[in-house]
């Protein structure tokens, strides 16, 4: 198998621009320079040569490309074809467009990790209809940090015109100098895509882009993206002008987003940004949630879900990320709103601003603008608000939602609880049963406001949106509140309360479990043949975004584990040293758990009958006000003195008693200003994995040779001795002890059958598949002697993740 490292630069890029927002995802990855990447897919021999006949019409497998008789796709190389001809424009009648036609993957895993991605439909637009049926690709490497892809359009797909189905995508790493670019497709204007997805992290330098960790830019109407989602982290500092999401960057007509997520931190210079959508225009979002935090550099419209939205609706939405920007409009859920209305939805983000912006919980800013008039004289004039509304205002509607995040914002700024300013009296807003927490800070202006003094609404006065404490509001009785609404509106869906999921306030019932944030507490973890992460950020309260599901085999063979993992909140203050007059400075002070024991305890169960191990990392955060220096983070255990800078072993479950391994996090370091937090920020991430437990060799290799002497000690011929020394052997194949090597049989060295299965002709999947098992002995005992598979999830403690507050 070939090595998986982290990239660690990714998460220092983001975290130079956030303020007091961390990395949500602390993601290992395997780098394209790192598995020896060459060339591009579509050079000659890295292709099925002949895979589309533009005369016949016909595949290589002599398929029609019909809804019956399907094109098909059986290796990385068929794939490779179909970018091949997809990109070259036909000059006669026939066409590569594929424009009609139906490809069926017929593959269950690609590793495409040995050359470059060139993005289907980059050079013209890719109008086929693709059946995935579960696919899994693997490691998609667009451009790299020493050369950015400068095509058109930059993604999996560059263009997306026809139906797309079923397909995942696994650590995808792109580097984009390109107008559009897309985690799964940089432009997306026809077809319906479901249940597909993508993971991995995407890296964009071209300004005055349309940036989505799934979906770059989509226009055309009619068409819908149903139970998808991006865990993808968009990185892109220096850009301005653009409009970046979690999930889709620029969406700019009617069309429908449902039950789809982003999980991904998002950061721009200036522009529209939102942890799901950048910009939107007339687009609906049913049931849609953003958990990533959202960043930028400049004065952009900032939202935890959506940056700016012309016209449309958000109805059952979440956003759980926090939100800065150096100024413009920021808001827990949306930075600005034009004719848009929001039903039933809530964020809980924290919002932190700069000089001359308008800071709120939910909603910032809302404007419609005059409309103008021409007179016989030739001068321009505005009508009066009465006639402006009659020609131009739209009622914009927000019902039954809340905000619960604090708010920090810089001189001549404007903060809200819930909603901030309406710029013009023709906005007309109709505010339905909101609710916005009274617990938490209002900044502005270097003034810490008292409860009287905070705002609800900073210039609309009405006794609808509704100001109540976090402990009203963590309670059943909230929920109840809420539901009110759902019942006299019954397309709406319930609100619940638990305790320890969603900082214990209420979420919709049915939206998809890993979107649901847990507050310390024990959740499973899902491990098949490798290893599994999980994350989780606190901002003085603990938030845990959800889930990284390992990918599930469908090899009856691979063995299925439930591990326990449980956090502590990570909280953590920081007390300075005695403060001298003489030079105005603190001494160096010293970081301590909030609660000792508890706030800074880590806890993996072992719930199974296999061994496994968990490894544990400190990433420092580069960002927020405390400007940390020389940031560390150590893991110890119980007696507060072993260092656990290895991965621990953790027992198998044996009877009723399963295997216990705790670990508590120590912090150092010395903030560089002295200057008080008064809200709690991100100062670091920790990062746990857990994999299965594989014995290292160097313990085995005693075991093996030590009995050796003592057999050819007894008898005195090596004639006796031979037989001895075959008969261990023998044992040592069929032993335990391969039970770790043929767990790698999660291997896809095996499994990466592009290599055997090249060549078109469908016989060869069986050809493959027979070449597989013979082989498999003998390289299993290679990686063993290599040690790289045991070496690559020690030293890569990378997922789950956590991040700490200080």
């Amino acid at each position: 198998m070939k090595i998986r490292k982290r990239i660690v630069a990714a998460i220092a890029c983001l975290a130079m621009v956030t303020a007091g927002c961390g990395n949500q995802f602390a993601t290992k990855v395997k780098a394209a320079e790192e598995v020896e990447t060459k060339d591009s897919w579509i050079d000659p021999g890295n292709y099925t040569r002949g895979w589309f006949d533009v005369v016949t019409g016909r595949d290589i497998y002599g398929n029609e490309g019909t809804k019956e008789d399907p094109y098909e796709i059986k290796n990385a190389k068929d794939l490779a074809g179909l970018s091949y001809y997809s990109n070259i424009v036909a000059t006669d009648s026939a066409t590569t467009d594929f424009g009609g036609k139906y490809i069926d993957i017929k593959a269950k895993k690609l590793d495409l990790s040995e050359h470059y991605w060139y993005p289907i439909g980059s050079a013209q637009d890719f109008k086929g209809n693709i059946e995935g049926n579960g696919i899994t690709l693997r490691n998609v490497y667009i451009g790299s940090a020493e050369k950015y892809e400068t095509c058109g359009r930059v993604g999996f797909f560059g263009s997306i015109y026809g139906d797309v189905k079923n397909i995942s995508i696994k650590n995808s790493i792109i580097y984009s100098n390109s107008s559009n670019a897309g985690g799964f497709a940089a432009i997306w204007n026809g077809g319906n895509i479901e249940n597909c997805s993508v993971e991995g992290q995407m890296y964009q330098i071209a300004s005055s882009s349309n940036v989505g960790g799934f979906i770059g830019y989509h226009t055309n109407a009619g068409f819908s993206v149903k139970n998808s989602y991006a865990k993808v982290s968009v990185t892109a500092p220096n850009i301005e002008s653009s409009s970046v999401g979690g999930f889709v960057g620029n969406t700019n007509t009617e069309t429908t987003y449902s039950h789809c997520y982003a999980t991904g931190d998002v950061s721009i210079q200036t522009g529209n940004l939102g942890g799901f959508v950048g910009y939107s225009n007339v687009s609906t979002f049913d049931n849609c949630i953003a958990t990533g935090n959202v960043a930028s550099g400049g004065s952009s419209c900032a939202g935890g879900f959506i940056g700016r939205c012309d016209d449309g609706i958000q109805k059952e939405c979440g956003a759980t990320g926090n939100v800065s920007s150096v100024g413009g409009y920021v808001a827990g859920f949306s930075g600005y709103i034009r004719s848009a209305s929001v039903y039933n939805s809530y964020a809980l983000g924290n919002i932190s601003s700069g000089n001359n912006s308008y800071a709120a919980g939910f909603i910032a800013y809302a404007w419609n603008n005059y409309k103008p008039g021409y007179s016989s004289s030739g001068c321009w004039y505005a009508y009066s608000e009465e006639q402006n509304f009659q020609w131009y205002g739209v009622t914009m509607n927000i019902e039954n939602c809340y905000s619960v995040g604090s708010i920090k914002a810089g001189t001549s700024s404007t903060v809200a609880g819930f909603f901030g300013v309406r710029q013009y009296p023709i906005s007309h807003i109709t505010f339905k049963k909101c609710y916005w927490n009274l617990s938490a800070n209002q900044i502005a202006n270097g003034s810490n406001f008292s409860d009287s003094q905070k705002l609800a609404t900073a210039n609309i006065n009405t006794r609808t949106v509704v100001g109540t404490y976090e402990n009203y509001m963590q309670t059943s009785n909230f929920a109840s509140d809420l539901n009110e609404y759902v019942y006299q509106n019954p397309d709406y869906t319930k609100w619940a309360v638990e305790e320890n999921i969603n900082n214990n306030y209420p979420f919709i019932e049915g939206m998809n479990d890993k979107l649901i944030t847990i507050k310390g507490d024990e959740k499973k973890v899902p491990i098949t043949d490798q290893e599994s992460l999980d994350s989780m950020k606190v901002y003085g309260t603990l938030i845990f975004p959800g889930e990284e599901e390992a990918e599930q085999s469908p090899e009856p063979e691979d063995t299925q584990i439930q591990a326990g993992l449980k956090w502590g909140s990570l909280q953590y203050v920081y007390t300075a040293g005695e403060y001298n007059k003489e030079t105005k400075e603190y001494a160096p002070g010293t970081w301590a758990p909030k609660e000792a024991g508890v706030t800074d305890l880590i806890t993996v169960t072992n719930q199974t009958e296999v061994d496994i191990q968990a490894s544990y990392a400190f990433l420092a955060s580069l960002g927020g006000d405390g400007k940390y220096k020389n940031l560390t983070g150590t893991f110890v255990q119980e007696d507060q003195e072993t260092v656990m800078d290895k991965p621990v072993f953790v027992r198998s479950k044996q009877g009723d008693i399963a295997g216990v391994q705790n670990a508590y996090l120590k912090i150092n370091g010395v903030p560089e200003t002295q200057k008080s937090v008064d809200v709690p920020e991100v100062i670091g991430t920790v990062v746990v994995t857990v994999s299965k437990y594989i014995e290292p060799e160097k313990e085995e290799e005693p075991k093996v040779t030590e009995p050796n002497p003592v057999e050819s000690e007894d008898p005195d011929t090596p004639e006796s001795n031979e037989p001895e020394v075959s008969e261990p052997v023998s044992e040592v194949s069929q032993a335990p002890a391969q039970t770790p090597s043929s767990d790698p049989s999660e291997e896809p060295v095996q499994s990466e059958t592009p290599s055997s299965s090249e060549e078109p002709e469908p016989v060869q999947t069986g050809e493959v598949k027979a070449s597989e098992k013979p082989i498999e002995p003998v390289e299993t005992a290679e990686p063993v002697k290599t040690d790289a598979p045991i070496d690559t999830p020690m030293e890569s403690p990378l997922e789950p993740s956590a991040e700490v507050i200080g």
